[in-house]
């Protein structure tokens, strides 16, 4: 029996028992179990015994062992309601169990000794405790008839000594006096319980007590008075204050279970109050729905009780309780927290009222007076000055009215002046009589814009919006007009109102019309002359706005535009309804071939202008937004220039000449970000070679411009001259796979056989590929060797920083897996060992500055190195006689070069070593390391396992590039060089344990570290973390026996060593501790490799 006592073999038998009791008939296995009954008990009594023992000795149990405990006591609670007989008796069983239970107990003192342990812990879960709470409810029943168990809840729970209302014949003196088998006092520990644990514990009361109570009544065995009140009005109203006191609890759970607890109190006091009469249940429905208007219309928890509310007392009720109602939770939508529980009693709501209206004046009559009251309060709001307001109810609120009343949209149309003409059909509607205001055309233009948003969002408008009239247009002293087919109907609105929404003052109003002017849901259909017409208008009146938002709203707008004229052209081109060169066919429809015709010029027209919003003088806003969207134009049609016969190329002449290239590669140099990542991006897609840089005399210009900018001490100027290389390399090492060199004199051949002739000696069997990366090495090499010989010059001209971000795009951009690379395996492993090999020396030379002393780190990295930091370095020479105040002079200059020299050194060494670790992390992403040829290798640490022949990176190599990074986490100052440090750590570890070389999966790196990274954390970490350091490290160790399976738990394992590993370290920095702790005596056996 001592099987049970085990922790990792905790509660196996009440698993098993309650996985029999699940049965839906178990027949002869209830025999089973019921001879099993206390085998099952002790399994139960010892588990929770232990676990209970665990959290008073300190321990927090896991979710697993919660989850454990509840069923558990689940089991318990299914064995006491089967057979409660069972658990008088005494048993052998218990005789065995030493420390855990009491010997002289039955088995059912010991189930209710263990329930009120774990009722009095703090450190079980609420499920945990409701379930103990259950289980000892049902265990009181095993002995307790339904009156003495009242009587235990009565004087228990509620300590009710004094008045004891429940009354037995059969007493000597008429009072219940229980008795429990259990040899302690039950009242005591009942009151020594937590103010939680006795909640659980009635909660676990109401939950095993009702099928008694149920029993009872239907047996009519309850003897209730004819006077006795359930629930008293003073208890009503304590309820009803607990329940509005946690209407605007923070956590939606608790306000979920608050709207259920006020729907069933609801129906309990209809239940109790039925035999009453009507009066004074509706009396307390309105006092109760007082209480909740009175909560205000922000209060967000009160809608879903007063939809309860709604649904006994009606609309018209609630209306005449608070006719300002309406008005109220419209003007409560300027709360993003409302909208959501808002919308849902205002739907609620107007239904109701709809079909109330409806069955006392008719449906006709009933949707005037209906209207009368609701449309009122969302005008108002449409038209309100507030943004957030009228965006939130068009999001929300209208939505909901056209979906109850979808004819309101012409009322609500009428309302703004929109529709009344002479011709066609009068919109004059009598609801709205009392709702009439003076409107400013800015109101009008935003109530306009919601409706038509919304109507298109509902499938309203059919078709686009087109001119009334052609002659119209023409007409000076007639205001134009524009047709808008809302249901069938044909809705005039003025075109000048079309034409102020996309340029209003409000960005999200600006947004809304767009999509209602500009989009169809119709995406083949071809947009409209006005729309055109309004679009070329809009765009350069939006291409200065500061707002985030609105460039990625605006963008986005685009997309969806774009996307619907491709494909409405191809559409054409494919019906031959159109062709923008080939004349037009007798049989072809005029006003389709207009209409494309018009729409292939407003794109020619659209590129031509997004291209000259380019140029060099350009405000950042307006140049960030059109490079925007001649990425989004880019990705929806390619700018190369089509084959022949296809004519739905729609970018100016213009768009790629040499000009325009120029234009964008000047854009790299930009000081924005955004702005050179764009150019880019966007000369990425154009021809290769490049319009304008087609020669090699070009490209020689352009990198050597390149490398003025790379070695530059701004990071903004050194990031610029990188992309350009970086495009150079894409477009014309990769792509035309010219010969490029960037290390001394800047050389270009188009061919080898031309590189031959010249004067330069280089291997002919070296790939273009090859010869630009050797060239950076080269390049890199330079930049060491002057560092060693002068930090500090060195450092004035960016030391190794641009160097090596150059190389780490340039391995971003190389596929490591193509023909070019593999031909040239020995090349690029000889390049990437001399890498290493500079790496090493860079860090000699940076780290030992960065680590000695870190609180000199500008904030800012890319603002601090600028020309007025070396002015005064330099020696100025003053041609005056020698006077006092040039002595003056003379004497401070050596001072502030120091203090200048040290800054400019720590900050050229930080951006070294932050370039170092990103480089590396480079290298172990992209490049593929060691695999494994040999499948007869079973043993993961044989080192003779033969090697892919084409590997770029050996095992040493690897075990170097973990050894930097340990060495710059444990010597590093810096945050943010430990963060991309330990990024590149990490993608380490994934990688050598997702190889399948044995090699890689048993490196030093991962197994001789062991005992370094155990000691720092004993000396900083408590005992807990520490052994789950080293569990997760002896997780690593076994996963060297299984070289062929890919362990995804140790990439995890290794995942969470290195964070908590960093983050340790990271602790130590923020404490300002210099020095790493001292080992602790403890010491870890490291496994042999």
């Amino acid at each position: 029996m001592g099987v049970w006592v085990g922790k990792m073999r905790r509660f196996w038998v009440s698993r098993v028992g309650l996985s029999l009791l699940s049965y839906p008939k178990l027949g002869f296995l209830v025999e089973v179990l019921e001879e099993c009954l206390v085998l099952i008990a002790v399994d139960i009594v010892v588990g929770l015994k232990g676990v209970v023992s665990e959290v008073n000795d300190g321990s927090r149990p896991s979710p697993v062992v919660m989850e454990q405990c509840q069923d558990a006591m689940s089991c318990s609670y299914y064995l006491l309601q089967r057979f409660p007989s069972k658990f008088m008796d005494c048993s052998d069983c218990w005789e065995v169990q030493s420390g855990l239970v009491t010997k002289d107990f039955t088995t059912f003192e010991n189930v209710v000794d263990v329930f009120l342990g774990v009722l009095k812990s703090s450190g079980f879960s609420r499920n945990c405790l409701v379930a103990a709470g259950v289980s000892f409810c049902a265990a009181l029943q095993v002995c307790l008839n339904p009156k003495e168990l009242a009587y235990f809840i009565v004087k228990g729970l509620f300590r009710w000594t004094g008045c004891i209302s429940i009354v037995c014949s059969n007493s000597d003196d008429g009072v219940l006096d229980p008795t429990v088998p259990y040899k302690g006092d039950f009242y005591t520990e009942i009151d020594n319980f937590s103010v939680l644990s006795r909640l659980c514990l009635l909660g676990g009361i109401l939950t095993a007590v009702p099928r008694t109570i149920k029993t009872s009544v239907l047996a009519d065995l309850a003897n209730i008075s004819d006077n006795y009140d359930p629930i008293p009005e003073d208890m009503g109203m304590r309820i009803i204050k607990i329940i509005w006191n946690n209407l605007e609890d923070p956590l939606n759970q608790t306000v979920k279970q608050v709207h259920l607890i006020f729907d069933l109190f609801i129906d309990i006091q209809s239940n109790l109050r039925l035999a009453d009469g009507g009066e004074i249940m509706k009396s307390f429905l309105l006092k109760t729905a007082t209480d909740l208007l009175h909560l205000g219309a922000r209060c967000k928890g009160r809608y879903v009780p007063l939809a309860s509310l709604l649904k006994r007392l009606g609309a018209k009720v609630i209306l005449e309780m608070n006719p300002h109602i309406l008005f109220e939770i419209v003007y409560a939508y300027i709360d993003d927290d409302v909208c959501s529980a808002a919308t849902t009693f205002l739907k609620c709501f107007l239904e109701c009222l709809r079909d109330e209206f409806w069955s006392s004046d008719g449906m006709e009559k009933g949707y005037i007076i209906f209207r009368g009251h609701c449309l009122p309060p969302i005008l108002f709001g449409l038209v309100s000055e507030v943004s957030k307001l009228r965006s939130n109810l068009n999001t929300y609120a209208l939505p909901v009215v056209l979906g109850v009343d979808v004819d309101s949209i012409f009322p609500m149309l009428n309302f703004i002046s929109v529709g009344e003409n002479k011709d066609d059909i009068e919109l004059n509607y009598s609801e709205l009589a009392g709702a009439q205001m003076a409107l400013t055309i800015d109101q009008k233009v935003a109530a306009l814009v919601s409706l038509l948003k919304v109507s298109r969002l509902l499938a309203l408008i059919e078709g686009d919006i087109d001119n009334y009239s052609e002659a119209s247009m023409l007409q000076e002293d007639v205001d134009p007009l524009a047709l808008v087919c809302v249901k069938g109907i044909k809705v005039k609105v003025l075109v000048k109102w079309l034409a102020l929404a996309p340029s209003h003052v409000d960005e999200t109003l600006r947004i809304d019309a767009a999509e209602s002017l500009f989009l169809n849901p119709k995406t083949s259909s071809l947009p409209s002359n006005l729309e055109l017409h309004l679009l070329k208008e809009a765009v350069p009146l939006n291409m200065r706005c500061c707002s985030t938002a609105f460039q990625m709203k605006w963008a986005s707008l685009f997309r969806k535009f774009f996307s619907r004229v491709r494909t409405a052209l191809e559409r054409q081109l494919k019906q031959a309804c159109w062709q923008p060169v080939v004349g037009l066919d007798k049989g072809t429809n005029l006003t389709v071939s207009y209409g494309a015709r018009n729409l292939f010029h407003f794109m020619k027209w659209f590129s031509c202008f997004l291209s000259f919003s380019c140029y060099p003088s350009a405000p950042y806003e307006r140049k960030i937004m059109a490079m925007e969207l001649i990425l989004v134009m880019i990705n929806t049609w390619p700018i190369l220039p089509p084959s022949q016969g296809n004519y739905s190329y729609p970018y100016s002449e213009g768009f790629i000449l040499p000009d325009s290239t120029l234009l964008l590669v000047g854009s790299i140099i930009d000081s924005w970000d955004r702005l050179r990542e764009n150019s880019f991006r966007i000369l990425l897609h154009f021809l290769t070679p490049l319009p304008g840089i087609s020669n090699q005399k070009r490209v020689v210009e352009v990198v050597s411009w390149a490398k003025k900018l790379v070695c530059s001490p701004r990071v903004r100027e050194s990031d610029a001259g990188v992309l350009i290389l970086r495009l150079i390399f894409r477009k014309y090492v990769l792509e035309l796979g010219w010969i490029v060199r960037v290390s001394n004199n800047v050389m270009c051949f188009q061919s080898k056989s031309e590189l031959f002739n010249g004067v330069v000696e280089i291997s002919r069997s070296r790939f273009p590929v090859i010869e630009y990366i050797l060239s950076l090495v080269d390049w890199l090499n330079a930049a060491v060797t002057e560092g060693e010989k002068d930090l500090f010059e060195a450092c004035k001209n960016s030391f190794v920083h641009g160097t090596l971000l150059t190389l780490r795009y340039t391995f971003e951009e190389l596929d490591w897996n193509s023909d070019v690379v593999l031909a040239s395996n020995l090349e690029m492993r000889n390049a990437l060992r001399k890498l290493l090999e500079l790496v090493v020396r860079i860090t000699g030379l940076a780290l030992g500055v960065v680590s000695s002393d870190a609180w000199h780190l500008p904030e800012d990295m890319d603002d601090m190195i600028n020309e007025d930091t070396y002015i005064s370095d330099v020696l100025v020479e003053i041609n005056t006689p020698e006077s006092s105040s040039e002595l003056q002079v003379i004497d401070l200059k050596p001072v502030d070069t120091v203090r200048q020299g040290k800054q400019v050194v720590m900050v050229g060494c930080w951006l070294a070593m932050k370039e170092v670790s990103l480089l590396l992390g480079t290298i172990t992403r992209k490049i593929p390391l060691p695999q494994c040829n040999s499948s007869d290798s079973s043993d993961p640490r044989d080192s003779n396992s033969e090697a892919a022949p084409d590997e770029m990176l050996d095992v040493k190599q690897l075990e170097a590039i973990g050894n930097h990074f340990l060495e710059v986490l444990l010597k590093m100052k810096h945050n943010g060089a430990i963060d991309k440090t330990r990024a590149g750590f990490t993608a380490l570890c994934n990688q050598l344990l997702c190889s399948n070389d044995p090699r890689t999966r048993t490196t030093v790196l991962v197994t001789a570290r062991k005992p370094l990274w155990l000691e720092l954390l004993d000396g900083v970490t408590g005992s807990e973390r520490q052994l789950d350091a080293e569990m997760l490290m002896n997780q690593i160790d076994s996963a060297r026996d299984q070289p062929e399976q890919k362990d995804i738990d140790a990439v995890t394992v290794a995942q969470r060593i290195i964070e908590f590993a960093a983050f340790t370290i990271m602790i130590w920095i923020m404490l300002g501790i210099s020095s790493l702790p001292t080992p602790s005596s403890r010491r870890y056996p490291v496994p042999k490799s």
